[in-house]
């Protein structure tokens, strides 16, 4: 586990946010916590959920992942969009165009990789993933298992997400979950939420107290094909190349 904490160091050398962390029922404050490596550490060992929550606006949710984005450090996260519309919105942010066939299955601004439950599986290992985020506004993603009804198969949202979880562990440590709802937390069975997420327990922090450090003006993409340079993996590199040659196949 000493291997893992100094990895994550190298590749989160600084807080992604920090934010009062809260009992569920009675939102009882238990003193601000920082997403750092030190807590991705602890969350991934212990299996654990992050849940953000509540009391915060769709924009300020947007502009706060953008911030995300933009922060130093060569660590990944990945950002499952719970809806069409969220997709559709988050796309012309970052890229400032939009697409006669609709955005891709993924898509790099930053330190982040936009995509969704469903093309979650199609997205390959990714050496410097930190975490995977759920934007879920109103937590619904837990609810969309899977099965097969006769000539009817539903998507198991969920389980794509545990699953991509899965394939970027490492020995003793499990990829942190988070998940970030306008509900909050007080108004969720969130003990349903663990199976389908497969998580042993959560941590909840409020979301309007959630605050991060922007270190650059935004920009819009260049044209289709080409994506803004990551920090630490130029646009040039082996991981980017290796990433749109996947993509290309699919």
């Amino acid at each position: 586990m000493a291997e893992t904490l100094s990895w994550l160091e190298d590749l989160c050398p600084s807080p992604i946010f920090n934010a009062m962390r809260i009992a569920r029922v009675n939102e009882q404050r238990l003193g601000r916590v920082s997403l750092d490596s030190r807590l991705l550490h602890d969350l991934g060992r212990d299996n654990q959920g992050l849940l953000i929550g509540g009391e915060v606006s769709l924009d300020l949710v947007l502009d706060r992942l953008l911030e995300i984005a933009d922060q130093p450090g060569s660590g990944r996260i990945v950002v499952a969009l719970s809806s069409g519309a969220l997709v559709e919105r988050l796309y012309v942010m970052t890229a400032c165009r939009r697409l006669a066939k609709g955005p891709p299955d993924f898509w790099d601004w930053g330190r982040i990789v936009f995509t969704t439950p469903e093309k979650i599986r199609r997205l390959p290992e990714i050496a410097d993933c930190l975490a995977v985020l759920v934007l879920d506004l109103q937590c619904l993603v837990h609810k969309s298992r899977g099965g097969n009804f006769g000539p009817y198969c539903r998507n198991d949202r969920p389980g794509h997400v545990n699953s991509f979880r899965q394939r970027q562990s490492r020995p003793g440590w499990t990829l942190p979950l988070l998940l970030w709802t306008l509900r909050p937390a007080k108004s969720l069975n969130t003990e349903q939420m663990l199976v389908p997420f497969g998580i042993d327990g959560w941590m909840f922090v409020r979301g309007a107290s959630l605050q991060t450090v922007p270190v650059r003006e935004e920009q819009c993409v260049e044209p289709v094909g080409t994506l803004p340079p990551h920090h630490g993996h130029p646009a040039d590199s082996d991981h980017q190349r290796d990433l749109f040659a996947h993509f290309a196949e699919v």
